[in-house]
């Protein structure tokens, strides 16, 4: 499915910035995506199940208060099943 899915962001030419959640990843991430929100980026954030803290404020992150979201703008997240994962996200 990822490879299905880069070849897509590929021929769509949409710029993607991925990364691989674990430990002290919150913050490349919060950076990709609010680099995502003012130029339109593809984000992927893998293997969130092991940041169920940062996935618990990630409803608050995407609908920020006084900032313009580019149009082309998408966050993609993968995780393992996971009964905590927030039911928001999903």
């Amino acid at each position: 499915m990822i490879g299905e899915f880069a070849r897509t962001a590929a021929h769509k030419k949409f710029p993607t910035k991925n990364v691989s959640m674990g430990e002290a990843m919150e913050g490349p991430a919060l950076a990709k995506i609010r680099d995502g929100f003012k130029n339109g980026d593809w984000v992927v954030l893998n293997n969130c199940h092991l940041s169920l803290e940062f996935m618990a404020e990630m409803e608050t992150i995407l609908n920020p208060k006084d900032v313009e979201v580019h149009d082309d703008f998408r966050i993609f997240i993968t995780c393992a099943p996971c009964n905590d994962f927030p039911l928001g996200l999903l």
